[in-house]
């Protein structure tokens, strides 16, 4: 099956000067802008969408890397979490999505 991944970044350490971007190793992944939303507790939140429908697996041969391209590309997180096959809805407009949820 494949959805829509959204991986929203929650800053909870307070840091500055954050500009993130997910990277894709050993497959072609892309994804879009990072976009500041408010998520269901109200926080804020930086959700980044992959740009086409992901297959969702039960494992997966690459990694995702979150990076901050504020500081010359520093690594926040070198290997984020994949969507749980559990963890699939459908949205109001029909398609199937995946959210995860990192807090830094």
């Amino acid at each position: 099956m494949k959805a829509n991944w959204h991986y929203y970044i929650i800053n909870t350490s307070n840091q500055e000067n954050l500009r993130f971007r997910i990277i894709s190793e050993g497959k072609d992944v892309y994804f879009k802008s990072p976009e500041i939303v408010t998520i269901g507790d109200g926080q804020k939140a930086y959700r980044i969408s992959s740009l086409n429908t992901e297959a969702i697996e039960e494992t997966y041969d690459f990694t995702l890397t979150l990076l901050n391209i504020n500081q010359e590309s520093s690594r926040l997180v070198d290997r984020l979490p994949f969507p749980d096959p559990n963890s699939l809805y459908e949205n109001s407009d029909g398609e199937m999505q995946a959210d995860i949820y990192i807090y830094i």
